[in-house]
C-alpha cells in the first residue's frame, strides 16, 4: 500500500514540474537570414507556432537539426517570454569551381564528380579537407600518385565564393615490374599475357598500360580469376598491391596469387518449368555427360548458359530465365544445378520506329 502511494505522489510531482516548465510558442523569431526563407528554416527545425517548449534539451535539439543542414556558420537558439528566438549566420554560396594545372576535360570531371561541395551549393570549411583528399584519390585512380592540391578561395562581394584548386599533377606512376607470388601454378610469362597492365620499357612510349590506374588493376585482378576458374582453379583467391622503389616514381605491381586445389565437374541436375517439353532441352543433358569428371571451367558453365537460351529462341519459350548453383562436395568435386524458369516481368514491343 505504501508503495502505491510512494509512485503516486512522484508521479504527480512529475507531472506538475512538466507542467511548470511546459509553455507553448507564442510568436517566432527569424534573423540573419538572407537567401533562405523563415518557412525553410523552420521546415529544418521542425518547429511551428503553438508548440510547446518542455526544456533546454529540445532547444538544443532545434539547434542541431538547423546547423547540421550546413546551410549556417553559426546558429543561436533562446526561448524568452514564449518568444523562440533564432538568429543564424549563412554560408556563402560556392559560385564556381575550377581546376588550375588539370587540362583534360575527362579529368576534371572525373574530380569534380567525387567532390562534396558543388558549384551553387552551401560552402562549408568543415568539408574542404575532405574535398582535397577526395580530389587526390581521384587523382591516384589515374595513375597521378605524386599529385599536390592546394585551394585557394576567392570571396566575392554578393556572399558568394569561387574555389580554385590548384593541381599540382607531377609525374605519372608507372609500373617497373609486375611479379606474380604464392601458390601461382603456372609462369609468370603466361600469367603477364592474360593481364592488361604492362612493364615500363623505353619502347612503350604510346601505351598507357604502363601506368598505375586502380580500374585497370581490378580488372587485371578479374582476368587472372577467371583464368584460373577456367583451369580448374574454382576456390583460387587472388590480391593486387604495389609498392613504390624509394626516390622514383616507378612501382612494382604485385599479385598474390592462392589457386587452391582443381576442382572437377561432377553431377548435374536440371530443373525446368512443368510446361516445358524436356525433350527440348536433350542437348543440354548430353553437354552435361560429357563434362562429368572434367576440370572445372567457368568457360564451360557459359557455354551451358548459351545454349538453353538458344533452346529457348527456337522452342519460343518467351521470358526464360537460367540460374545456376554450385556446390563442393568430397574429393574435391563440383555439384551443378541449373534452374530454368520465366522471368516475373513481361514485356512486348508495342512499336518500332525507324528513323533516318
Amino acid at each position: 500500500m505504501k508503495k502505491i502511494i510512494l509512485k503516486t505522489i512522484l508521479l504527480y510531482f512529475f507531472v506538475m514540474v512538466t507542467n511548470s516548465y511546459s509553455e507553448k510558442i507564442n510568436s517566432i523569431q527569424i534573423s540573419g537570414n538572407k537567401r533562405i526563407a523563415d518557412e525553410t528554416i523552420l521546415l529544418f527545425a521542425d518547429i511551428s507556432l503553438s508548440d510547446e517548449i518542455l526544456s533546454d534539451n529540445q532547444l538544443n535539439n532545434i539547434f542541431k537539426k538547423i546547423y547540421k543542414t550546413n546551410f549556417f556558420s553559426d546558429v543561436k537558439v533562446k526561448f524568452i517570454n514564449n518568444i523562440l528566438y533564432i538568429d543564424v549566420n549563412e554560408n556563402p554560396v560556392i559560385q564556381e569551381i575550377q581546376f588550375k594545372g588539370v587540362k583534360a576535360k575527362k579529368t576534371q570531371k572525373a574530380i569534380y564528380d567525387n567532390l562534396i561541395l558543388k558549384n551553387k551549393s552551401s560552402f562549408s570549411k568543415y568539408y574542404v579537407d575532405k574535398d582535397i583528399l577526395n580530389i587526390s584519390n581521384s587523382l591516384k585512380k589515374s595513375g597521378y600518385y605524386f599529385a599536390k592540391v592546394d585551394l585557394e578561395i576567392k570571396e566575392n562581394p554578393n556572399n558568394t565564393v569561387n574555389l580554385i584548386y590548384n593541381i599540382s599533377l607531377g609525374e605519372k606512376a608507372s609500373i617497373k615490374k609486375i611479379k606474380f607470388l604464392g601458390n601461382k601454378i603456372f609462369k609468370d610469362r603466361k600469367l603477364r599475357n592474360v593481364i592488361i597492365s604492362e612493364e615500363d620499357r623505353f619502347w612503350k612510349f604510346i601505351t598507357n598500360n604502363i601506368y598505375v590506374e586502380e580500374k585497370r588493376i581490378n580488372l587485371d585482378t578479374r582476368l587472372l580469376k577467371n583464368f584460373y576458374k577456367n583451369k580448374g582453379f574454382y576456390n583460387v583467391n587472388i590480391k593486387s598491391s604495389f609498392a613504390t622503389y624509394t626516390g622514383s616514381s616507378n612501382f612494382e605491381l604485385l599479385f598474390t596469387i592462392d589457386s587452391g586445389e582443381k576442382i572437377y565437374f561432377n553431377d548435374f541436375e536440371l530443373i525446368l518449368p512443368d510446361n516445358y517439353e524436356k525433350k527440348a532441352f536433350n542437348k543440354v543433358v548430353k553437354k552435361f555427360n560429357k563434362l562429368k569428371g572434367e576440370i572445372y571451367s567457368y568457360r564451360e558453365i557459359s557455354k551451358i548458359i548459351k545454349l538453353i537460351e538458344s533452346i529457348s529462341v527456337d522452342f519460343q519459350y518467351d521470358f526464360l530465365d537460367a540460374d545456376f548453383n554450385e556446390v563442393l562436395v568430397a574429393n574435391n568435386k563440383l555439384n551443378t544445378t541449373i534452374t530454368v524458369k520465366e522471368t516475373e516481368d513481361k514485356y512486348y514491343i508495342n512499336e518500332i520506329n525507324i528513323l533516318g
